[in-house]
């Protein structure tokens, strides 16, 4: 109590309604030289129990301080040595023994699901149903003539087949031969094909008929190649058709194979976006992969019965959740009709219907374009593979049983999945994003700071990944392996000496164990569920135009409420600005659609920081009123139509008639939005593809006029195709 002149005054605590700011840390020094303070913070933005951890870590932090005020502030622990080993704890998922053996490889696990229920169905396509013996005996057969051919084991196999039952056969068949599949998206430019097979060293490469002239080029590009002439098998040729009818279908042994087949063995190999320019391959051994189908299992309630949508490409490791946690499960695959785009919300809704799937997991970009109501058939609703916002699990989690699942390639697909999202009152919502859950069976997430030392809890950190999903790492890239696979350092009988993935994801850990993401340490983005190295784009850009552009700068901005790649580019002395069309066609030809950025700016120079690198927070935010081309009016009603659509669709402030929907920012998902607002307008359907092909205001002005509401009358009213019958419906019958 402080002494005035006949007064006496002492502090008072007052309450303040209202934060003045978003977090207010204030001190005062004590009569005894102690420190005490307050927290102010915003209700709105941090809750109570963050910045009581918070409160917690700072007192340790300055009794560090304390005890040895030469130490650097790395260096001191955040937590005491109870919080520690807590914390750590904390970490891991739940244990369970799994057997081992060779009989967790994935062909294994299959196979003992064939035994259990040979006559179930386990892929259905168009007029084809295969059931689980039938499925096993085709795949043995291709596995007969891959062996033949004297596969190895570890050796990767390619495989550029469409989405049929072809493709899920030739996964297993390789498999059961011993080896490693390499899926080839054949939409992919041929420059990134021809790289994959190079640097996986592939060696023989499985297609089909409509793809043959393709296989063609890559045979011919890889006569070249240090490991020789690329063999083919095209398995639906009249020859080869011929050849597998003569094998046998039965099981195949070790001995014909000539070894075991290890769970240590390679499964697939499944290439991601790359920061140094170039895509890299992760090695995937079977090993990990029992520990995450039981838990796939049991989270999202796959067993039989259950009719899966195989959504994902085959060129991404999505497609091993869809495909092979089914088929050890005893469900059904169901694969969408050849051709039907599945990134688009009008077909993943029509095939839902169509198919009465019940299980279905897509990135939570293309929920933006989905009713609700249209999803409330399904039993489970998977999101995976970008951030999942508040507002979606608001509007999809009162109807449907909705999971956030996260994990990384480098780790087998999937390390943490949520417990059934509720929906949470917008007024009291304090994240950006759903929470990503707990660690799966066997795994240890750890949130750690720089020096690896775990923080506490509503701290943010790195996380590292340990388990039996770690991976090999990346296929014949062993530096790069060495710098994201590291030694566990933390001294427990489970995790002790075993490899930790470095993620690159930041996150926190809540006060009731959830985990929640945060964003990205590095440039690497996700673009509606693709994972992307904006290195890579710019490698690619300066390498297009080494003459023309001296600085590249990729980001991630929100445009339209739109997450879009733009690209900030600066040009060398005396350049001029080239047409935007030809940057876009230059990547093409080595990136796949994906990574194309959807608007290209032109600057004096990239803004750079204190320590002379890039800022990339400080460039300039892109301006959607400059699309790139000169602006011509529209002169016809539905010219004029078209322009004010895509202005809406698109965010751009002004289109003329001359702009390309994609040139402005446009992109698969956008345009079925486009096509859905043309049809509302109209009363024509205007199919996707027509879209791709005529993207002008004047062009697909021309292309409209030429259809009538009538042709199109089936479709409006909302018929679509023709349900399929079920293998039930056909017995009842």
């Amino acid at each position: 109590i402080a002494d005035f002149v006949n007064l006496r005054a002492r502090p008072e605590k007052i309450d303040v309604a209202v934060a003045k700011f978003d977090l207010t840390l204030s001190l005062r020094l004590q009569d005894d030289k102690t420190l005490s303070g307050v927290i102010e913070f915003d209700a709105d933005l941090f809750k109570k129990s963050s910045v009581q951890c918070w409160t917690q870590a700072f007192t340790r932090l300055l009794d560090g301080f304390i005890q040895n005020s030469s130490a650097s502030a790395l260096t001191l622990q955040l937590l005491n040595q109870v919080e520690r080993e807590q914390t750590l704890m904390a970490s891991w998922g739940p244990t369970l023994e799994l057997a081992k053996g060779n009989g967790n490889t994935i062909q294994a696990q299959f196979e003992e699901q064939v035994k259990r229920s040979p006559d179930a169905s386990a892929i259905e396509f168009q007029n084809i149903v295969l059931n689980y013996d039938a499925l096993n005996q085709k795949a043995n057969v291709l596995a007969r003539k891959l062996i033949a051919s004297g596969v190895r084991a570890d050796q990767t196999i390619g495989l550029m087949l469409d989405r049929t039952p072809n493709l899920i056969i030739s996964m297993l068949a390789v498999l059961k031969a011993g080896s490693a599949y390499l899926p080839l998206d054949p939409n992919l430019p041929l420059e990134r094909l021809k790289y994959l097979l190079a640097d996986s060293e592939t060696e023989l490469l499985i297609s089909e008929q409509a793809h043959q002239s393709l296989v063609h080029e890559l045979k011919h590009h890889t006569q070249t190649l240090s490991h020789g002439e690329l063999k083919t098998l095209i398995i639906d040729e009249p020859e080869s058709v011929g050849e597998l009818a003569r094998l046998s279908a039965g099981g195949i042994t070790d001995q014909e194979r000539g070894f075991a087949v290890m769970p240590e063995n390679l499964a697939y190999v499944i290439y991601t976006s790359g920061s140094t320019g170039q895509p890299k391959g992760v090695a995937v051994p079977h090993a990990g992969t029992k520990n995450f189908f039981v838990a796939k299992q049991k989270q999202l309630q796959v067993w039989p019965g259950k009719r899966v949508l195989q959504f994902a490409s085959a060129s991404f490791d999505g497609s091993v959740q869809e495909i092979f946690t089914t088929l050890i499960s005893g469900a059904t695959v169901v694969l969408p009709d050849e051709g039907s785009r599945m990134d688009t919300a009008a077909n993943l809704v029509e095939n839902i219907r169509d198919y009465k799937i019940t299980n279905v997991t897509i990135p939570p970009a293309l929920l933006n374009f989905v009713s609700p109501e249209t999803l409330a058939t399904l039993d489970t609703l998977c999101v995976a593979g970008e951030v999942c916002a508040p507002a979606t699990v608001r509007r999809f989690a009162p109807l449907v049983r909705m999971i956030n699942a996260y994990g990384p390639t480098e780790a087998t697909v999937c390390v943490t999945m949520s417990e059934p999202l509720t929906e949470e009152p917008e007024e009291t919502s304090t994240s950006a994003s759903a929470t990503i859950g707990k660690p799966i069976l066997n795994t240890a997430i750890y949130i750690l700071d720089q020096a690896l030392e775990p923080v506490p809890k509503g701290v943010v950190g790195e996380m590292y990944i340990c388990g039996p999903g770690v991976t090999r790492g990346y296929l014949n890239k062993p530096s790069l392996t060495s710098e994201r696979f590291i030694a566990c350092p933390f001294d427990d009988q489970t995790f002790a000496g075993r490899l930790m993935y470095r993620t690159g994801d930041l996150a926190r850990r809540l006060s009731d164990e959830n985990i929640e993401f945060i964003g990205r340490a590095d440039s690497q983005v996700k673009i509606r569920g693709y994972r992307i190295e904006t290195g890579e784009i710019e490698a690619a850009l300066l390498a297009a135009f080494s003459s023309l552009l001296s600085q590249v700068a990729v980001v991630a901005q929100h445009v339209a409420n739109d997450k879009r790649l733009i690209a900030y580019l600066v040009l060398k002395p005396q350049q001029i600005n080239p047409e935007i069309s030809l940057l876009r066609q230059a990547l093409q030809r080595t990136l796949p659609e994906f990574m194309i950025p959807a608007h290209f700016v032109f600057l004096d120079s990239l803004p750079i920081s204190n320590n002379g690198k890039l800022n990339r927070q400080a460039l300039p935010a892109f301006d959607s009123s400059d699309s790139g081309a000169e602006y011509q009016p529209p002169t016809t009603d539905h010219e004029r139509l078209l322009c004010q659509l895509f202005q809406e669709v698109t965010g751009t402030q002004q289109v003329g008639i001359l702009d390309s929907f994609f040139t402005i920012g446009g992109h698969s998902l956008l345009a079925m939005r486009l096509v859905a607002k043309i049809r509302q307008m109209t009363h024509c359907d205007v199919p996707l593809r027509t879209l791709f092909n005529f993207s002008t205001p004047v062009e697909l002005a021309k292309k409209l006029g030429e259809l009538t509401p009538s042709t199109t009358k089936r479709l409006i009213a909302g018929s679509g195709r023709k349900a399929r019958k079920t293998h039930q419906d056909e017995k009842n019958e």
